[in-house]
């Protein structure tokens, strides 16, 4: 896409989207990560920007001897061109246009699907840091201990009071931050720009997620094995 970009090819506008929605593409078919949620949006989104790209294709007259050389699909569009038997310029734009009317996109329910998607991580991170400083065991813990300890590197702190000390990458205010604009997707109209704004947000708070993720995995683990101690198993 870049390629593309650079040589004007492409507009810069869509790049971004394209590369959101193709690592969609490879967390399903090649690592079975699905985001149930957002599916539908995403493959509306992602066929309407295939025509985009489409749109922009600058396709030379194309002379055929009859209808039977072409494609079924093809044929929808060229048929009607006329007796000369040639495909005119236009036909990348038509197509697109025809798919889009034949698929349509609901901006409106793609945009609230997506606020809702993100809105609901944030929650998961939220509920997440509360289950670790109400179930770690530490004694004296306060908010916003949960989450300087998941990014702390623990195997060189040794004392709460050093976890409090150092400085990390993502504090509260961050987290307010994200629900802020998420907050503001909601006013965006364009699709190309909601889903810019969409990825950067979720590109932004995805390392932290993931760090909180493990750190629960980790002490759900852990409770659970205490628990089996406790019952004799």
């Amino acid at each position: 896409m870049d390629f593309l970009v650079e040589r004007g090819v492409l507009d810069a506008a869509i790049a971004p989207v394209l590369e959101k929605l193709h690592k969609y593409r490879n967390e399903m078919y090649h690592r079975d990560k699905l985001r149930p949620e957002v599916i539908k949006p995403a493959t509306l989104i992602y066929f309407d920007s295939a025509c985009t790209v489409l749109t922009s294709y600058r396709h030379l007259y194309t002379l055929y001897g009859s209808p039977s050389e072409l494609g079924p699909e093809l044929r929808r569009y060229a048929v009607a061109d006329g007796p000369l038997s040639f495909v005119r310029q236009d036909l990348p734009q038509r197509i697109a246009a025809q798919l889009r009317h034949e698929v349509g996109l609901d901006l409106p329910q793609v945009r609230r699907a997506l606020v809702q998607y993100l809105n609901a991580r944030l929650d998961e991170m939220r509920d997440g840091l509360t289950f670790i400083e109400d179930n770690l065991g530490l004694p004296h813990l306060v908010p916003g201990d949960a989450l300087r300890l998941v990014q702390a590197n623990l195997t060189a702190t040794t004392t709460l009071e050093q976890v409090r000390g150092r400085t990390y990458p993502y504090s509260k205010k961050d987290l307010e931050r994200w629900r802020s604009l998420v907050s503001a997707l909601e006013s965006i109209d364009d699709k190309h720009h909601l889903v810019r704004e969409y990825a950067g947000i979720e590109d932004a708070f995805e390392p932290l997620e993931q760090k909180i993720e493990k750190a629960v995995r980790d002490l759900d683990r852990h409770l659970s094995l205490q628990d089996d101690i406790a019952r004799g198993k």
